[in-house]
């Protein structure tokens, strides 16, 4: 099993603490990047780019020491950093040799490499049954073909929508297993040419979501707020960056924080709930003012709970908060990720028609969505691999 940081390893720590628990099943996880500490904080033991390695490549861990940035996050150790830089070079200079390698990585940096040489390695050294990851680019991408080339069997957990990753997954050299959000994601594929068997199972990181239909929890974490019942509560999720995944510009913060006050101001009783992305703050204490902000201590699912409606430019807590019900307004998406379209939210195109919208908010639709109920993807994936292995030749049908 293996798979990058952020949203993709909460997808598979589900799927591998409970593969760990299993007698049938030997278990390998690597974590790129920053998921190798997500993996050892949630209790699953994690290689790293390091197991990669062998006796011959002291050669270009020399070579990644003058060429790699340092790591981009404190998760990332420096003997990691230089694995995966070690790694991606040795794989484009087989290919190409080192000096158009080096050229490359110059010009474009880690979205170079694709070390399918040095999994097809690990592969015929480890030798195992079934290949788990993510359906993520560059090494789970590498991961997946190498297997493929190897004729072993593998599963790609997907998260979300694959508008992004689609040309890819509908390649003949992907995987021959994919697990998907919803019926809409599997169709979507299905319309592009995939070829893969497409299970629709939920996204395992959602399962938690079940616990903030708990009107229990909503009434608690309201309390803790200050909030009386007949309180409306607009949760708005901060954007991390100046710009979207697709190099658009994010709307100033501080313009729709004004537009929130005037909201405030204009429909008594309601308050706003400021979610900061946890790794980077774009508002100060100044700035926030008589805004409501989480303690440190609720996760996503507190918020949610205690929220009557969303307001966000382009994150996955719109998906989370649909699935509970809970409107969504989203500003200038523009059908990324695809939630208007879906019926999930209701997009605007500036921050000012929000302010309209907000005060008569509309409930999702999740009837075109197609998703499974939440709390059970992670059943629906292990069940998944166990009828993936049931049909391996030499391999006795999980128990």
């Amino acid at each position: 099993m293996a798979c990058y940081g952020g949203g993709h390893v909460q997808s598979l720590i589900p799927i591998a603490q409970a593969l760990l628990e299993r007698q049938d099943i030997e278990l390998e996880v690597i974590g790129f990047t920053t998921a190798r500490a997500a993996f050892e904080r949630a209790g699953v033991p994690a290689a790293g780019y390091c197991c990669l390695l062998d006796e011959t490549d002291q050669k270009w861990i020399d070579l990644a020491r003058q060429y790699a940035p340092s790591a981009a996050h404190p998760d990332i150790t420096d003997d990691e950093n230089l694995a995966y830089h070690a790694i991606g070079l040795r794989d484009l200079a087989e290919d190409s040799g080192q000096t158009v390698a080096l050229e490359q990585f110059e010009q474009l940096g880690r979205k170079c490499f694709m070390p399918q040489h040095s999994f097809e390695r690990f592969l015929k050294r480890t030798c195992p049954n079934l290949v788990i990851a993510s359906s993520s680019p560059r090494s789970e991408l590498a991961m997946i073909k190498a297997a493929k080339r190897l004729k072993i069997e593998s599963l790609a957990i997907s998260d979300l929508f694959l508008q992004a990753e689609a040309e890819y997954i509908c390649a003949p050299d992907y995987a021959e297993n994919v697990s998907v959000l919803s019926g809409y994601v599997r169709d979507f594929l299905i319309s592009k040419g995939c070829q893969s068997r497409i299970w629709v199972t939920g996204n395992p990181a959602f399962d938690s979501l079940a616990k903030a239909r708990s009107e229990k929890l909503r009434r608690k974490r309201r309390s803790e707020l200050g909030l009386q019942d007949t309180d409306s509560l607009v949760l708005w999720v901060c954007q991390s960056s100046a710009v979207s995944i697709l190099g658009k510009p994010f709307a100033n913060p501080v313009h729709i924080l004004e537009m929130l006050q005037n909201l405030a101001r204009q429909a008594p009783g309601t308050h706003i709930l400021i979610r900061q992305h946890p790794n980077k703050k774009i508002l100060d204490e100044s700035q926030i003012g008589r805004a409501l902000q989480p303690p440190s201590r609720w996760t996503i699912e507190d918020c949610l709970a205690a929220c009557d409606c969303v307001l966000q430019e382009t994150s996955t807590v719109g998906l989370q908060a649909a699935l509970l019900g809970r409107p969504v307004v989203t500003i200038n998406a523009d059908g990324y990720p695809p939630y208007a379209d879906l019926g999930l939210a209701t997009d605007v195109p500036t921050i000012d028609a929000a302010l309209d919208v907000l005060q008569h908010p509309t409930k999702p639709d999740l009837s075109r969505l197609g998703a499974p109920d939440i709390g059970r993807a992670t059943d629906h994936v292990l069940k998944t691999i166990d009828g993936i292995l049931e049909n391996l030749p030499n391999i006795e049908a999980a128990e």
